[in-house]
């Protein structure tokens, strides 16, 4: 079950990181041909042995409410192996001005969910994120500066 769980995990991963962005556009493109985005990363500490269930409530209550705001495009939630109680959803938006605005871990609907499953709101930082064009490894002749250092 356990091999299972992680096999469609990674898949999942590799999905959200292959898929074209919906908010790309030339204005999106960063000097390192990257695409841009806007995070805002809410962590969650979760009740001892309620992080589990926590994982389920932002699957079940978080997400589908996340895609309803305006400027939403995506997420994805975390859980650092060796910090099982934290919880980090990563959600991407439109504008930096919709990932900082929308404090979507502020609504009642949200609080009322996660509050008897959490210890505390650790946590909200917003980002630019880039992601690569490509997954595929980019081929080419090293550069090398005139003392022999690679650029």
């Amino acid at each position: 079950m356990g091999e299972r769980r992680f096999s469609e995990s990674v898949t999942t991963m590799e999905r959200l990181y292959r898929a074209p962005f919906p908010w790309e556009s030339q204005e999106a493109k960063g000097a390192f041909d990257m695409t841009t985005a806007h995070a805002r990363v809410v962590e969650f500490i979760a009740k001892p042995g309620k992080n589990f269930d926590l994982r389920k409530c932002i699957a079940a209550s978080v997400l589908p409410f996340l895609g309803q705001q305006p400027g939403f495009k995506n997420s994805f939630v975390l859980t650092p192996h060796r910090e099982p109680r934290l919880v980090l959803v990563f959600s991407f938006w439109e504008s930096e001005l919709d990932s900082r605005e929308t404090q979507w871990e502020s609504a009642a609907e949200i609080q009322r969910a996660v509050l008897p499953l959490v210890d505390s709101f650790s946590r909200v930082r917003t980002y630019q994120a880039a992601f690569p064009d490509s997954t595929e490894t980019k081929t080419g002749s090293a550069v090398f500066n005139s003392t022999g250092q690679l650029c």
